[in-house]
């Protein structure tokens, strides 16, 4: 799949960072410096957050990709419910 990455409008498509989970291209946003294993999804509203979308129910696989109520996020995908 592909992960939309946002980057500062400082530093543009120069520091676009990639993720384990796919292709990552140029978004909007705050800053994007994330830590191992998690990467940045914006809000569409020029901020965002560091979120892991291996284990985050609110971003499971992608950014926005929420899981129903009741289930979990393992390993980028909604399980159990």
């Amino acid at each position: 799949g592909t992960v939309t990455v946002g980057t500062d409008g400082a530093s543009g498509g120069a520091t676009a960072g990639t993720s384990t989970t796919g292709a990552s291209t140029a978004g909007t946003g705050g800053g994007t410096d994330c830590p191992n294993q998690q990467v940045w999804c914006s809000n569409g509203q020029g901020s965002g957050t560091c979120v892991n979308l291996q284990i985050d129910p609110e971003n499971c696989g992608e950014c926005g990709n929420a899981c129903d109520p009741g289930e979990s996020c393992l390993g980028g995908e909604c399980k159990g419910g």
